[in-house]
C-alpha cells in the first residue's frame, strides 16, 4: 500500500495563500481530479451542470470559503467552473440526483455516476475507538490522489481532514483525542442548500468546536 501524502493547511497563513506549498505532483493530481469532476458531473445530469454555475454566483458572495477556493484555482492552474466542480462534487453529486424518488429509476438512470460511501466505528482491544470510512466515488483517481490535510493554528485545536489537492470542504475528518465526523452519500429528495454545504458546514464544526459535545 502506498503511502497517503499529508499536506499542512496553516490557517494563519491568508485564505488565498493555504494552498501555495503544495508540491508540483499533487498540483498536476488536483488539476487532473478537476477536469474529471466538471466533464463526469456536466455530462452526467442537466441539474449538476446548471448547479455549477449557481455555485460560481453563490460562492463568490457567501460562501466562507471563497478566498480558498480563489487560491486553488490559481495554484492548480484550473477554470473557476472546474473549482466548482472539484470542491462541491458531493452537493453537485446530490442535486444530479434531486427528484429521482424511485429507486428503479434513479439506479437505471445516474447508475454510471451514483456516488456511495461505506463507513463504520469498532472500539477494539489495543486501538480503542475507530472510525473509518470508505469514499466509494466512481471518479477516476480519487482513491489513489487522496490526500490527508493537516490543519493547523485552527482556533478550537487542530485537526486532520482526508480530501484531495484543492479541496476546502471537509467530509472525513479527526480531532486527536477529541472525536471523528464523516459525511455519508444521501439520496437527495429536496432541494440542496447550496449556500452552506454539508461539507463546509462539517468544517466549520471542526475548526470551532473543541469537543464532541460541542460539534452535537
Amino acid at each position: 500500500m502506498k503511502t497517503i501524502p499529508t499536506y499542512t493547511f496553516d490557517h494563519d497563513l491568508p485564505p488565498a495563500s493555504r494552498w501555495d506549498a503544495l508540491p508540483q505532483r499533487l498540483r498536476d493530481a488536483g488539476r487532473l481530479l478537476a477536469g474529471r469532476a466538471f466533464k463526469e458531473l456536466t455530462s452526467a445530469s442537466p441539474l449538476a451542470s446548471s448547479g455549477v454555475a449557481l455555485l460560481r454566483l453563490a460562492t463568490k458572495w457567501r460562501n466562507p470559503y471563497r478566498d480558498e477556493i480563489t487560491g486553488a484555482t490559481r495554484v492548480l492552474g484550473i477554470s473557476t467552473d472546474q473549482a466548482m466542480a472539484t470542491n462541491f462534487l458531493y452537493e453537485l453529486g446530490a442535486l444530479g440526483m434531486y427528484g429521482q424518488t424511485l429507486w428503479g429509476r434513479l439506479i437505471a438512470r445516474f447508475r454510471p455516476w451514483i456516488h456511495a460511501c461505506t463507513s463504520g466505528a469498532v472500539c477494539g482491544a489495543r486501538l480503542g475507538m475507530v472510525h473509518v470510512r470508505s469514499l466509494d466515488w466512481p471518479l477516476r483517481g480519487l482513491g489513489r490522489h487522496t490526500l490527508v490535510i493537516h490543519h493547523i493554528n485552527v482556533p478550537a485545536g487542530d485537526f486532520y481532514s482526508v480530501g484531495w489537492p484543492g479541496y476546502s470542504g471537509v467530509l472525513s475528518g479527526f480531532k486527536p483525542g477529541k472525536f471523528s465526523a464523516t459525511i455519508n452519500q444521501a439520496f437527495c429528495l429536496q432541494t440542496p442548500n447550496l449556500n452552506w454545504p454539508p461539507a463546509h458546514l462539517l468544517r466549520t464544526a471542526f475548526e470551532e468546536c473543541a469537543s464532541c459535545a460541542d460539534a452535537l
